[in-house]
């Protein structure tokens, strides 16, 4: 049985080879990498977006609840002004009575 032998040329090639292919791969794991840490950043950016949108649904909250509260300041101003009238009105009458009935006794 012959043994056959690689040439110096022929070992360079592959050697060769195999650093090219070496070479490619890890451009192309340092392009995954990349690609991660691009993701992580707008996982990162998203969960802050998150938060932000959070606080400023409480702050609407907020602000719907100090709306309603003012828009029941006229309101409650008017039942006073009528529970003042209603009062005046009911004293005048009850004195207007009791001036009546002292007055004809």
């Amino acid at each position: 049985m012959e043994t056959e032998y690689l040439t110096r040329e022929v070992w360079e090639l592959q050697i060769k080879n195999i650093v090219d292919e070496n070479n490619r791969q890890n451009h192309r794991i340092a392009k995954l990498e990349e690609d991660v840490k691009a993701m992580q950043d707008v996982k990162i950016m998203l969960g802050k977006i998150t938060v932000d949108m959070e606080y400023m649904k409480n702050e609407i909250k907020a602000m719907r609840s100090d709306m309603e509260n003012v828009k029941g300041i006229p309101a409650s101003r008017w039942d006073k002004l009528m529970s003042g009238l209603i009062g005046a009105a009911a004293t005048v009458i009850g004195g207007g009575v009791i001036a009546a009935a002292i007055h004809f006794l």
